[in-house]
C-alpha cells in the first residue's frame, strides 16, 4: 500500500559561473500515484542555454540534503532548456519511507555552449559537387569549395552577337554543341544559432560561372578536325564576388543546408547539401 507523501517544498536554482540571472519561478510539486513530480521554471539567460540539473532531498528541514537523487526521469540531467521543466522522482524505489515532510532542492549548473565540427555534401544546378566544413556554435564559421567537372576549362576567344569575334585561326570552326558551364566558388563566413539547432549562414568570396562553347577547328585543305577550344558566351559569363546566405538544421548527428547565392547580383542560384557533425 503506497503511503500519502506530505512534501514541503522549497526549491531553488544553485548559479555558478553566468548564471546569475537565471530564476526559478512557479515552483510546485505534487504526488501522482507512488511518484512525486517537482515542477518548476527556468527563466531569463538565453535559448541558447543548457544546464546540468540535479534534484536533492532533505528530511531534516533543510539542514542537510540527500542527492542527488538517482532514481529521476524528465528534466534532470544534462541538456536542459529554458522554460517550464519538471522531474519525475521515484521516490519509493530509492527511499523506502513512512508519512514525511521533504523539502527539495534543484541545483543547476550552466553548462559550456555546445559547439560541434561539421561537414557536408554542397552543390547546384551549376556546381555540382562541393564541400562544406566549419564548427556550429552561438556564433561558428565555415568554408566551402564548390565546382563541377569543366572548372578549370579555359576559353580561348569569345562568342557575341552571333559569331566569335577574336577568331583569327587559319581555316574554320564549327560549333560541336558540346557545350557547358565552367563553375567555381570559394567563399567563407560564419554562422549564427538562432534557434536551438537552427542556423542561418552567411559569407562572400569568389565565384565564376562562364558559359563556355565548344569548337572544332577545321583547314581548307585537309579533312577531318585540326583542333578544338572553347569560346566564351560574352552574354552568359559573370565572375567576380560571391555573396552566400541560407539555413542549416542539425538533426542529433545529421545536418541539412539550404540557401542561394549570387554572383555580382547578375548570377542567382540555390544551393543545398547534407553532411555529418561530430
Amino acid at each position: 500500500m503506497v503511503k500519502t507523501v506530505i512534501i514541503s517544498v522549497l526549491v531553488f536554482l544553485y548559479c555558478s559561473g553566468f548564471l546569475t540571472a537565471q530564476e526559478i519561478k512557479e515552483v510546485w510539486s505534487e504526488v501522482k500515484e507512488d511518484k512525486i513530480l517537482v515542477h518548476y521554471i527556468i527563466t531569463g539567460g538565453s535559448f541558447t542555454d543548457r544546464f546540468n540539473i540535479s534534484l536533492y532531498a532533505s528530511r531534516d528541514g533543510g539542514k542537510s540534503f540527500e542527492g542527488p537523487l538517482k532514481e529521476v526521469t524528465g528534466d534532470d540531467g544534462r541538456d536542459v532548456q529554458r522554460g517550464a521543466r519538471t522531474i519525475v522522482w521515484n521516490a519509493l524505489k530509492e527511499q523506502p519511507f513512512t508519512e514525511e515532510s521533504m523539502i527539495f532542492e534543484v541545483r543547476g549548473e550552466k553548462q559550456p555552449v555546445k559547439k560541434s565540427f561539421f561537414i557536408s555534401y554542397v552543390g547546384n544546378s551549376t556546381t555540382w559537387f562541393g564541400l562544406r566544413a566549419g564548427m556550429l556554435a552561438k556564433i561558428g564559421f565555415y568554408a566551402e569549395i564548390r565546382g563541377n567537372t569543366d572548372a578549370f576549362k579555359k576559353s580561348s576567344f569569345t562568342y557575341r552577337d552571333g559569331s566569335i569575334i577574336d577568331y583569327t585561326q587559319p581555316g574554320y570552326y564549327e560549333f560541336s554543341g558540346k557545350n557547358g558551364y565552367s563553375a567555381l566558388s570559394v567563399v567563407g563566413g560564419i554562422n549564427w544559432q538562432v534557434v536551438p539547432d537552427l542556423f542561418i549562414f552567411g559569407g562572400a568570396g569568389f565565384g565564376k560561372e562562364n558559359y563556355l562553347l565548344h569548337i572544332d577547328h577545321y583547314a581548307y585543305n585537309q579533312q577531318g578536325t585540326n583542333g578544338q577550344a572553347y569560346a566564351k558566351y560574352d552574354g552568359y559569363c559573370v565572375s567576380g564576388l560571391e555573396i552566400d546566405a541560407g539555413l542549416m538544421y542539425r538533426l542529433k548527428w545529421f545536418l541539412i543546408t539550404a540557401g542561394a547565392t549570387t554572383i555580382n547580383f547578375k548570377s542567382f542560384n540555390w544551393t543545398a547539401g547534407a553532411g555529418v557533425t561530430f
